[in-house]
């Protein structure tokens, strides 16, 4: 589920000290990817109307925001964990737009086009997202980024 447990324990006991619905079942994390300075949180609810992002972030950011001081200013992506791999692909790659998704079904990869919003650098931490799509569903993720005009 993650990379290595004792690097990703201070993000699971926050999650676990700041979001309530992580101890009660309500929101599962799916995973959780850790470099220096940035973690990536897959999250999901058991609650087919419930938004697992909205709770783990909380009332106006409040809840991520003192994960983030008690990490230090760490950055933290909270992402929807989807069944459907070409959708849980867009939301890795939020908020560059999903263009389209080829999967190679025999060598377990996937190959994303995505638009990058004229004048955005492409994210640091892609290379993170890519890793947790391998972790999660076993998938190899290549992205090639197109500029929007």
């Amino acid at each position: 589920m993650d990379a290595d447990s004792s690097h990703t324990e201070p993000v699971w006991s926050l999650l676990r000290k700041h979001v309530p619905e992580v101890t009660s079942g309500l929101v599962k994390v799916m995973g959780i990817m850790r470099e220096p300075g940035h973690s990536v949180v897959v999250v999901a609810s058991n609650d087919p109307r419930g938004d697992p992002v909205g709770t783990v972030v909380g009332h106006r950011g409040e809840r991520v925001k003192r994960m983030v001081s008690e990490l230090g200013g760490e950055k933290i992506d909270i992402i929807r964990w989807e069944e459907s791999a070409e959708r849980f692909i867009g939301n890795l790659l939020a908020p560059f737009r999903l263009v389209r998704v080829s999967f190679d079904d025999a060598a377990r990869e996937a190959r994303a086009v995505a638009k990058q919003p004229s004048g955005s650098r492409p994210p640091l931490d892609l290379k993170l997202r890519s890793e947790m799509l391998m972790s999660l569903a076993g998938w190899k993720l290549h992205v090639q980024l197109e500029h929007e005009g």
